[in-house]
């Protein structure tokens, strides 16, 4: 997978349809209480400006996909057992098949998350993830810590991962090629 030509690209409603179809969409996002997110579940966040969905593809195969908005997208936040900021862009889910994610195709994904909101002003990035490595999708855990992000101990089976663009950009983190998860 490394070394592939793998573009990060905005999902449409015609791409949400295809990441059902080839089987990619398989997150369970406690944030959208469904165990299978349904397709129309997901339309809000592409046509919300302060919200979207990215999908690594390579030779139009997708790899992997990042879900992420303005909290009051997710209908199920106040069900978290982490406390979340009004003013934040929240990641509800980072996923790359197994595959994809030796060539750090997770990791892409989430600079391209951070550059969305750095580009429409955010100041904080929170993410709710699994904490359990080994079920599938995997946690995200590792991708986050190593990015940077304070992550919280496991609560209910999720942690809650933090950082601020600023401390982001002050990093300047260099992913490509480097092994984070």
């Amino acid at each position: 997978m490394q070394g592939a030509n793998i573009r990060i690209i905005d999902v449409d409603a015609n791409m949400i349809e295809m990441l059902d179809l080839e089987g990619v969409l398989c997150f369970r996002c406690p944030l959208l209480n469904e165990y299978h997110v349904q397709p129309e579940s997901l339309f809000p966040f592409i046509e919300d400006e302060k919200s979207g969905i990215k999908a690594a593809v390579n030779k139009n195969k997708i790899l992997g996909y990042a879900v992420f908005g303005r909290p009051e997208m997710f209908p199920n936040l106040n069900r978290l057992p982490f406390p979340t900021r009004e003013d934040a862009l929240l990641i509800a889910a980072l996923y790359a098949t197994p595959e994809a994610r030796k060539g750090n195709v997770d990791v892409d994904l989430l600079v391209a998350v951070m550059d969305f909101a750095g580009e429409n002003d955010f100041e904080v990035v929170q993410a709710v993830c699994r904490s359990e490595v080994n079920l599938e999708p995997e946690g995200r855990t590792r991708v986050f810590r190593a990015a940077g992000f304070t992550v919280s101990e496991p609560v209910e089976g999720l942690c809650f991962a933090e950082t601020t663009v600023k401390a982001w950009d002050g990093a300047e983190k260099g992913h490509e090629g480097n092994e984070v998860n």
